[in-house]
């Protein structure tokens, strides 16, 4: 795998994901040829830097409640999806 350019004063950090969370990163590290860490470095950047954006704009606060209403609406059609899938098995 090919590493990106780093830093020369990076720090270690620790984060703790859902496993989930981790296939997906995996799947995109793999797909590009970078490693686990460089796409969450990389992840975390792009993020920051649209957090930052969306800051000067104004938006932050309602972009933060627009994910918060989407990651709801996800789990609701999850668990119907999972019901379904029980009653007819």
């Amino acid at each position: 795998m090919r590493e990106l350019p780093r830093k020369k004063h990076s720090l270690h950090v620790n984060c703790r994901f859902d496993e989930d969370v981790l296939v997906r990163v995996d799947n995109f590290a793999r797909q590009i040829g970078v490693t686990r860490s460089d796409m969450i470095r990389n992840l975390v950047s792009v993020g920051l830097s649209d957090a930052e954006m969306l800051q000067k704009f104004g938006v932050l606060p309602t972009a933060l409640k627009l994910m918060e209403i989407k990651g709801r609406f996800q789990a609701t059609i999850e668990e119907y999806f999972a019901r379904q899938q029980k009653v007819m098995n």
